[in-house]
């Protein structure tokens, strides 16, 4: 009898420790009588990683079982990703569905699960990430009798964020699509369209306003948009943009770009609101007036580096403005553009007021700084800036100020004056210390600058004015009536026609450092017009040189008083010119006995001589800058695989696909591999050999573990997790442990009278 207890608690413990590896369906405790979701524990099988606590389990939706996805690998304890996944995840289908959930919801990732129509404005006061499911982008569409903005992001705890959605704006309205203030934050991402919203009031796209207001503009696009001010985006009243990665504003297809009375792209306005700009780029938009790509005033600051890109060289990438400004425009008291990196290409200025200024234009009282390697048009086809009148490259007036401390003006044109610059109006300045203005054109006067009345002052300390060119006088520097070129350092250097211009009473050439060159057998290095014989000095370090005429005056009777101080004036041998150089005992040769020549060496500038045994090179201080090549406008791809790089495919034009240099799946043992995303584990986007490239992008390896996974289905009421104590539904667990127990307490039974039988 003892033994037959014993056997039959042996049995009862060991069907006990057998149903503690049986699956069970467990039933949380709901707060309503809405459907369960059910959510499947996975154990993974063989080969698959171990999870960051021991052998916790991961878990899918019941869905994407359904749909055959493989268990993800595990990175966190079970309990802690159930309560994530109820507590930040949710899906709608409809515009009532999304603004409730916005509005009274939890969930702080909302996935829109096919296109909707917009009804009303979704106002947003806590952090919410909204995008399309795996078959979107889905096109969000306002109804034809709703005039309001789609999203307006209020108070500091407003912080939305938009991804791989698309809103179409369809009616004039009097608001923007989305609008931001009171200190909240939006951010638009990759696979987020902006489009078609006619709007009578400021920002078609995007208006952002007040202070600690920010617009986080991380990829997607802007496109044909409206306004009176800012027709893709409108910023305001201490509020900041910023711009980066494959985001962009306008576009060159049909209808793409934004249109606005001022600023075509973007407007920023007031003190302390800014704009910074590190990437992307801003096409095809245009302006009535004033800033065809971006618009900056009252204050306001505006910071350009990376590979920003303003306007393009393609058919109908270059922004337009009828006035001022096809690429930027800046006004105002306070009001800042800093550009230290970026190109701004292909813009124009197309009527032909007294304005201008294709690629850049800078009035009253502003201030522009350029340095790095910032660039203001191009050498290639359709990379120069236009303007119909003034400025091809800049136009600065009104008091206005440019300081260029690096950087290139190249390849712009001007139908009418300063193919590079143009500057006019008393207290305007140019400060140029390094830099390059190169290639430039005008149909009129000054191919590199031109210095209009006034008063403007171009103050040179170093850089260079090279190979400009102008059908008019002066095709490196034109300067007329009552402003001033001052020259300390530099290179100025020009073929045929004159290099330097001065024309008319109160001009002003000092030439004190630096060298001014023409290299032209028929060309003078400064012409003078109308002018009195103190207005062009040559003095202190400053050196003229020619092969043709150094100096030469119009006026009859006039004799250039020559160069005082160190000043040098060298002719080459055999030309003549008003003035013959100095003794050639220190070494400034005449023309008759020395053969001279200007040359480099060491990036320096300055004459190579030779009379008889007597050779040598005089350094003239000039400090020459290379002008290195336009950014590539290719991309690089690069194929990650655990923590190594797999393949890098660079040379990737912008909007075309990597093709056959696509990779094979690498090999991982235990593991399929399954497809390259731009977020670890399967995270963001899926790229293939067909995906447009319009970025340097990163790419990741998806794995999925090899074997048939065991699974627990668990369902889940949400948003409500079960917490300790919370009672759960144990009948159909009791039911079938006490079926088990009876079946081994008969069998026992049967067993013990056998027994008793055979031993009678």
């Amino acid at each position: 009898m003892k033994k037959t207890r014993k056997s039959i608690l042996a049995l009862l413990l060991a069907v006990m420790m057998l149903f503690s590896f049986m699956p069970a369906t467990v039933f949380a405790a709901g707060v309503d009588d809405s459907p369960a979701l059910t959510v499947t524990l996975t154990e993974a099988s063989e080969g698959a990683p171990s999870d960051v606590g021991g052998s916790a389990p991961d878990i899918i939706t019941s869905e994407q079982q359904a749909g055959g996805l493989a268990a993800p690998i595990v990175t966190a304890p079970l309990s802690e990703r159930i309560a994530a996944d109820a507590k930040v995840s949710a899906q709608v289908d409809n515009w009532a569905g999304l603004e409730n959930e916005v509005k009274n919801g939890s969930a702080t990732d909302i996935e829109i699960t096919g296109p909707m129509t917009a009804t009303s404005i979704i106002m947003v006061s806590r952090s919410v990430t909204i995008h399309s499911d795996e078959n979107g982008p889905y096109t969000i569409t306002r109804d034809g009798a709703f005039k309001g903005s789609l999203f307006h992001v209020d108070t500091v705890n407003g912080d939305l964020t938009l991804q791989d959605v698309v809103l179409e704006g369809g009616v004039t309205v009097p608001a923007s699509l989305v609008l931001v203030e009171n200190g909240g934050t939006f951010e638009l991402r990759s696979g987020t369209t902006l489009k078609n919203n006619e709007s009578s009031g400021n920002g078609g796209g995007v208006c952002v306003t007040g202070n600690g207001t920010i617009f986080n503009m991380t990829g997607g696009s802007i496109l044909g948009n409206q306004a009176p001010l800012g027709g893709g985006v409108c910023v305001l009243n201490g509020a900041s943009f910023n711009m980066s990665g494959t985001a962009q504003i306008g576009g060159a297809g049909t209808n793409e770009g934004n249109t606005a009375n001022e600023s075509g792209g973007v407007h920023v306005e007031g003190n302390g609101t800014t704009f910074s700009m590190t990437g992307g780029s801003i096409l095809g938009n245009r302006s009535v007036n004033y800033g065809g790509g971006v618009c900056v005033l009252n204050g306001a600051s505006f910071n350009m580096s990376g590979t920003a890109q303003i306007g393009g060289a393609g058919t109908n990438e270059g922004n337009t403005a009828n006035a001022r400004g096809g690429g930027v425009y800046v006004e105002g008291n306070g009001t800042t553009f800093d550009m230290t990196d970026g190109s701004i290409i292909g813009n124009e200025v197309s009527l032909p007021y007294n304005d201008g200024g294709g690629g850049v234009c800078v009035s009253t009282d502003a201030f522009f700084k350029m340095s790095g390697t910032a660039r203001i048009g191009g050498t290639g086809t359709g990379e120069g800036n236009w303007s119909v009148n003034y400025g091809g490259g800049v136009r600065v007036l009104n008091g206005a100020t440019f300081g260029m401390t690096g950087g290139s003006i190249l390849g712009n044109t001007a139908s009418g004056n300063g193919g590079g610059v143009c500057l006019s109006n008393g207290g305007t300045t140019f400060n140029m210390s390094d830099g390059s203005l190169l290639d430039n054109t005008a149909s009129g006067n000054g191919g590199g600058v031109y210095l209009s009345d006034g008063g403007a002052i171009f103050s040179m300390t170093g850089g260079s004015i090279l190979g400009n060119t102008a059908s008019g006088n002066g095709r490196g520097v034109s300067v007329i009536r009552d402003s001033a070129f001052n020259m300390q350092g530099g290179l100025i250097t020009a073929q045929g026609g004159d290099t330097v211009n001065v024309l008319s009473g109160g001009a002003a050439l000092t030439v004190s450092g630096g060298a001014v060159m023409q290299t032209d057998a028929n060309g003078t290095a400064i012409y003078g017009r109308e002018i009195s014989a103190d207005q062009v000095k040559i003095a202190d370090k400053g050196t003229v040189y020619s092969r043709g005429k150094a100096v030469a005056y119009e006026a009859i009777g006039l004799t250039f008083p020559g160069p005082t101080g160190d000043g040098l004036v060298i002719l080459q041998k055999g030309d003549s010119a008003p003035y013959e150089a100095g003794a050639d005992t220190d070494l400034r040769p005449t023309p008759t006995d020395a053969m001279v020549q200007w040359d480099l060496e060491g990036g320096i500038g300055g004459i190579r001589y030779e009379k008889g045994d007597n050779k040598g090179f005089l350094p003239l201080d000039v400090k020459v800058q290379s002008v290195s090549p336009l950014p590539s406008a290719t991309y690089t791809v690069t194929f990650i695989s655990g923590s190594a790089v797999f393949k890098e495919v660079p040379g990737i034009k912008q909007g075309s696909a990597v093709g056959s240099g696509w990779p094979d799946g690498p090999v991982k043992s235990g593991y399929t591999f399954d497809g390259w995303f731009t977020e670890q584990n399967g995270a963001g986007t899926q790229y293939t050999n067909t995906t447009p490239i319009n970025g340097d992008v990163t790419l990741y390896a998806k794995w999925t573990p090899d074997g048939v996974p065991h699974t627990v289905n668990i369902a889940i009421n949400t948003p409500i997790i079960p917490q300790t104590g919370d009672t759960a539904n144990p009948l159909s667990c009791l039911l079938l442990m006490l079926a088990a127990l009876a079946g081994c307490v008969s069998l026992l039974l049967y067993r013990n009278c056998c027994c008793k039988k055979r031993h009678g």
